[in-house]
């Protein structure tokens, strides 16, 4: 074909230089295929979409590159962030030392000489600075680890990082721009952080997952999969596959699921499908779960006959736990069994649409007609796997909430039991305790009510705003007495 043939053709819409069309399956890439990258570490071990092994310095600095169209003729971005945008020498921390979040050299690693205080839980980007919030990337979380006073931050998980661009409508390598440099017809429709239709949803809500959406072809198969927080990790770390999780996915091999999520955090989502030519193609985004106000959750390791209690202590109070007027915890603030916590609290109740979707939904409908604050929405009783929760929908302004955890009973289980703490604040994970490697041990004596182990975990003071609705806390773990280290537990000593 000659010259001006091609011209006119292109000049018609009627030419695309890529033979087969592509369709989401993006360019190899460095360290990965240039699917969907979700990178879960931050310990620069060339993992999928980084180009990290071995240089010693950017590990960012090929990630994203485009493979490009056969013949040039793809569309080229205009004016593209740089692969290495914000990169710089030295790792940089914010006021008063603590972690900005970033991994400012690009060395893989993020916030690795800034300070932190073990079990706190920041935001994290795994890519370069000048590339975060754009396009599909997006941030993930890192937990604060340590034996000591003062902790090193650990892995970053659930970051979306820079990688090749796939033909899916979405800017993958985040430089301004989607599908650039491919010659595509785009089937995917993938969505970035912000897209309406991955909009942030309460907890106790089904969220549909409408493939059709997302793919507008025909399609031999669909398969979803959904990655989750702390407990969900714990479960898959020390268990395999867990029996139950802060989340039911319904439908995960269907054009159209649904998620049914119990718990505050982000959740990551992946839509696989193989289209009619047997080609597997793949969209990945974060959802994010808001629950209002404060929100304790537990959850514990061990399989077989366990019960462990979640509590949660009235603030300005420092009467004994298992107190009917200061507790809040299975025997006076469930449903089945309230005890009128939130007048003697001074709370009011919460509109039945932020509980109805809990196991008690329909209890505390039938009896309040509404939420209770403070309220425990799901009780474990053995059920490893079904996190426990405590939420108070509008604390007050400057109270300080005490939260503790209660090895009721155990039966076909010998030694310690491993239990997590997870404190969300307007639906924002701030801090978690018990996470490996700052396990708990020595805890393994059930009592029953007053009696066996237990373990005082943090106090979290509230802020507010004019309108009442919670916008920060302070999380301080609780040591010891004269100690500023470690995990404060007791035997039959249900004092304050």
């Amino acid at each position: 074909m000659t010259v001006l043939g091609r011209a006119l053709l292109v000049a018609t819409g009627l030419w695309c230089a890529c033979s087969p069309v592509q369709r989401g399956q993006g360019n190899p890439g460095p360290g990965g295929d240039g699917g969907p990258v979700i990178i879960g570490d931050n310990t620069a071990d060339g993992g999928p979409g980084n180009s990290n092994a071995g240089d010693g310095g950017n590990k960012y600095q090929n990630v994203g590159v485009d493979g490009g169209c056969d013949g040039g003729t793809g569309t080229a971005c205009g004016s593209p962030i740089a692969a290495n945008a914000g990169c710089g020498a030295v790792e940089l921390c914010g006021a008063n030392g603590a972690g900005n979040g970033l991994d400012d050299n690009c060395d893989g690693l993020v916030d690795e000489i800034c300070v932190c205080r073990p079990g706190d839980v920041e935001s994290c980007f795994l890519g370069p600075p000048g590339k975060h919030g754009v396009g599909a990337c997006s941030d993930g979380t890192q937990t604060c680890e340590s034996s000591g006073e003062f902790g090193v931050w650990g892995k970053c998980q659930g970051s979306i990082g820079p990688h090749a661009e796939s033909c899916d409508n979405l800017d993958n390598d985040c430089n301004g721009c989607a599908d650039d440099s491919l010659c595509c017809a785009p089937l995917l429709d993938c969505p970035a952080p912000g897209d309406p239709r991955i909009a942030d949803q309460p907890p106790y809500t089904d969220v549909a997952l409408p493939g059709g959406q997302f793919f507008s072809d025909q399609a031999q198969s669909w398969s979803w999969t959904i990655d989750g927080g702390p407990c969900d990790r714990l479960f898959k770390t020390t268990t395999g596959s867990p029996p139950v999780q802060s989340f039911t996915l319904t439908g995960a091999h269907s054009e159209n699921a649904s998620v049914h999520y119990t718990l505050s955090g982000d959740y990551t989502v992946t839509m696989t499908v193989v289209d009619k030519q047997g080609m597997s193609q793949s969209c990945t985004w974060v959802q994010h779960i808001v629950g209002p106000g404060l929100r304790f959750e537990l959850c514990w390791d061990q399989t077989g006959s366990v019960d462990l209690d979640l509590h949660v202590h009235q603030p300005g109070n420092t009467t004994g736990w298992f107190s009917s007027t200061a507790d809040c915890y299975y025997d006076d603030c469930a449903a089945w069994d309230y005890n009128g916590l939130m007048s003697k609290w001074g709370y009011s109740i919460s509109p039945i649409a932020e509980c109805i979707g809990s196991p008690d939904g329909p209890d505390w409908q039938a009896n309040l007609m509404g939420c209770a604050n403070p309220r425990l929405d799901i009780d474990d009783i053995a059920d490893v796997g079904v996190p426990e929760n405590i939420n108070i929908d509008k604390p007050q302004n400057g109270q300080t909430f005490r939260a503790m955890v209660h090895d009721y009973a155990q039966s076909g289980i010998k030694g310690d039991q491993h239990p997590l703490v997870n404190v969300y604040c307007a639906g924002k994970l701030m801090a978690t305790y018990g996470q490996s490697p700052n396990q708990l041990v020595g805890f393994n004596k059930g009592g029953g009510d007053s009696k066996g182990s237990m373990w005082r975990v943090a106090d979290v003071t509230v802020a507010t705003d004019a309108s009442g609705n919670t916008t920060s806390c302070t999380v301080n773990a609780l040591h010891p007495a004269n100690m500023t280290t470690g995990y404060w537990t007791t035997v039959d000593d249900p004092t304050y």
